[in-house]
């Protein structure tokens, strides 16, 4: 075993990760549930190591991450979310991005040549422990150098503006047409039904809400600004993390994963999987927690997606 090996893995750094479906549904005790997570096919994804929810300890059975993934190409749209293409940061040696958008360099080279950063993808798993108080080896790990991940938040931050200001003022032409709509007649009705389509999913109602305290019209303080949303984005998230790991019965929704910092061990360049997959496998697990638990215990499933990521 390498001398660069721990009984947890380190955050801010690349691995991959595959869901174990079976073993994410054996808290439900449900034989229903996991005979259908059995079924579940899964694949390996790469990912990036944000946040440890809690203080690691030896020997526990698992350890709480709040994770990125990363895509093999420009992410998707998502006009629900109001959510563009160039919502997306290349990683070194990809330099490719549509508004010419700087590259992350990590540390040592990133072994994959079109893969991206997808603003707002990512989850909350459980990496599983080593068996037998074994150590991940971190001798192949690749880093995000501090300088790295402020150009991350930066780019975070200024898609976050674009987005909820897009949002806001959808909103704010949502109200106007239906002040309009109410002094026309009904075949104008039709109207409003076909530009606010996208409107109606209360994620996209509350993410509008949230933007009402977000300034958009000034990005020449990029830095600055980042600098200050990254101090309160990670006070809020101590405040939220639970770091002590005190019980909370939502943890078991977060799926069971395993996780190597080795990334062409178990990926191979041709083949990089959407990361939309992984929360469709996420979302399927919650599904049937949901479906199959009895209505008595329905309050210990909480299906919840965290309020920064996207779901599928």
């Amino acid at each position: 075993m390498s001398e660069e090996s721990y009984f947890c893995p380190m955050p801010c750094r690349y691995g991959t990760i595959r869901i174990d479906p079976v073993a994410s549904a054996q808290h439900l005790n449900d034989p229903i549930a996991e005979k259908e997570a059995q079924g579940l096919r899964t694949q390996t994804y790469i990912c990036y190591l944000e946040l440890e929810r809690q203080l690691p300890f030896p020997d526990e059975p698992w350890y709480r991450f709040a994770v990125a993934l990363v895509g093999p190409r420009i992410r998707p749209a998502n006009r629900k979310q109001a959510l563009t293409p160039d919502m997306c940061t290349p990683i070194y040696p990809n330099e490719a991005h549509p508004t010419g958008r700087v590259s992350l360099h990590p540390e040592p080279a990133f072994p994959f040549k079109n893969c991206y950063f997808w603003y707002r993808v990512g989850l909350d798993v459980r990496i599983r422990s080593k068996p037998d108080c074994g150590l991940f080896d971190a001798t192949h790990a690749i880093c995000l150098p501090v300088d790295e991940r402020f150009v991350l938040s930066s780019h975070a931050s200024h898609d976050r503006r674009r987005q909820y200001a897009r949002l806001r003022n959808r909103r704010k032409n949502k109200v106007a047409l239906r002040h309009y709509s109410a002094h026309v007649d009904n075949e104008n009705d039709n109207l409003e039904d076909e530009e606010c389509v996208d409107e109606s999913d209360s994620d996209v109602e509350s993410l509008a809400s949230d933007a009402s305290n977000s300034d958009c019209s000034d990005y020449s303080k990029d830095s600055d600004a980042t600098r200050s949303e990254v101090s309160l984005l990670t006070a809020d998230a101590l405040a939220n993390m639970n770091i002590f790991g005190y019980p909370d019965q939502g943890v078991f929704n977060h799926p069971i994963v395993d996780f190597s910092h080795d990334l062409q061990e178990h990926l191979d360049e041709d083949n990089l999987p959407n990361p939309m997959d992984m929360l469709a496998e996420r979302d399927a697990l919650l599904e049937y927690a949901f479906r199959n638990i009895s209505s008595l215990h329905r309050g210990n499933v909480l299906i919840v997606t965290q309020d920064h990521w996207e779901s599928p």
